[in-house]
C-alpha cells in the first residue's frame, strides 16, 4: 500500500476536490508506465492524447482526469486486484464517454475499450474482462457487481462518497455543475432519488476494506446532502 496509514477516503478526495483542480501532473507518465508494463510502448502516447481529449470537456467538472487519478490512487492504496492489468485499464476508461443523464455512458465506454484493447494488443478475453469491469460502475440495481474485481472497481468509483465533508461538498457541487442544464427542482428530485437508492442498499460497498473504512462515512455524507436538498 503506497500510502500506509492514510484513510482510504482521504485518497479519494483528490486534488480537484481539495484544491480546486489544476494540471493533470503525472497522468501521462502513469499511462506510459502502464503501457510499457504490458509491452505496448508504440501506441501509448497517441492513446493518452485520446484519453486526455475525452476527459477534457469543459462541462466535466467531476468526471474528468482528476477523478481517474483519484481512482488510481485508491487502487494503489488498497491493492488486492485479481487481474490488475484489466482493472487498471477499466479505471482509465470507465468514464471516457460521459453525458450527464444518459443511461448508456458505461456501455459506450465499454465499447471504447475494444478499440483500446486492439491498439494495445490485448487478447479478446482481457478486453471482455475490461468491458465487464467498466459496466460494474453503473451502480444500478440491475448491475450489482458482486465481489472480486467487479466489486473492487465499483467501490473505488464510489470512494468519494466517504471523503471528508468539505471534499464531499465540492464533489456534490461539481455534479450539480455537470447537470447545469437541469432545472433546480428536476435536479433535486433526480439527485435525491439516486442518493436514497444508495442508502436503501444493505451495504453501499461490496468489499470488506471499503465497508470497514468507508460505509459509515459515506452514509453520513449522503444523509447530509439529502437534508440539504430537502431544505432548498
Amino acid at each position: 500500500m503506497r500510502h500506509a496509514g492514510v484513510p482510504i477516503w482521504e485518497s479519494a478526495a483528490g486534488s480537484l476536490l481539495k484544491s480546486g483542480g489544476g494540471a493533470w501532473c503525472g497522468m501521462r507518465e502513469r499511462w506510459l508506465t502502464f503501457c510499457r508494463a504490458i509491452g505496448a510502448d508504440g501506441p501509448a502516447r497517441a492513446l493518452f492524447e485520446t484519453i486526455e481529449a475525452m476527459y477534457a470537456h469543459p462541462r466535466r467538472m467531476y468526471h474528468n482526469l482528476d477523478h481517474i487519478r483519484d481512482c488510481l490512487d485508491v487502487f494503489d492504496d488498497v491493492g488486492g486486484a485479481e487481474e490488475p492489468i484489466s482493472l487498471e485499464l477499466a479505471i482509465w476508461l470507465h468514464d471516457c464517454i460521459y453525458e450527464p443523464g444518459r443511461p448508456d455512458n458505461e456501455s459506450m465506454s465499454a465499447e471504447v475499450a475494444v478499440m483500446f484493447g486492439r491498439e494495445l494488443g490485448l487478447s479478446p478475453a482481457v478486453v471482455a474482462r475490461v468491458q465487464d469491469l467498466i459496466l460494474a460502475t453503473r451502480h444500478t440495481a440491475e448491475s450489482e457487481p458482486g465481489t472480486g474485481d467487479a466489486g473492487l472497481i465499483a467501490d473505488i468509483d464510489l470512494s468519494i462518497l466517504a471523503a471528508p465533508p468539505e471534499a464531499y461538498d465540492r464533489y456534490a457541487a461539481a455534479i450539480r455543475v455537470e447537470f447545469g442544464f437541469a432545472p433546480d427542482e428536476d435536479y433535486r428530485k433526480g439527485r435525491e432519488a439516486f442518493l436514497r437508492a444508495l442508502l436503501a442498499k444493505p451495504e453501499i460497498y461490496r468489499t470488506d476494506i471499503f465497508r470497514v473504512r468507508c460505509e459509515s462515512k459515506a452514509r453520513a455524507n449522503i444523509e447530509r446532502e439529502i437534508l440539504g436538498l430537502e431544505m432548498k
